[in-house]
């Protein structure tokens, strides 16, 4: 669930899931990543680098930190409660 990212509870209880035998099938963007095909992966990163520089996706940044704080990134990063990405600057 796209929710547990957060570490808010989200979706339906687990009672309501086997009361209807509603199957809940997870994805994680890590094993796409290993098994789709190149291309396939190539095309939807390009699509998704159209949509960012055309304005219609954006993805919110909380914080960045320079590389000699990569500790203090990590924590931040590790956080549950994020509103963005945690990102290091290279000036």
């Amino acid at each position: 669930m796209y929710g547990s990212l957060t570490g808010a509870p989200s979706g339906p209880s687990a009672a309501h899931l086997f009361a209807k035998e509603i199957r809940y099938t997870g994805f994680w963007l890590g094993n796409w990543f290993f098994r789709a095909p190149r291309r396939e992966v190539g095309d939807t990163l390009s699509y998704l680098a159209r949509l960012v520089s055309d304005g219609e996706l954006s993805v919110p940044v909380e914080a960045t930190y320079r590389l000699e704080d990569y500790q203090k990134a990590l924590a931040h990063a590790q956080t549950t409660q994020r509103g963005g990405k945690v990102l290091f600057t290279f000036d």
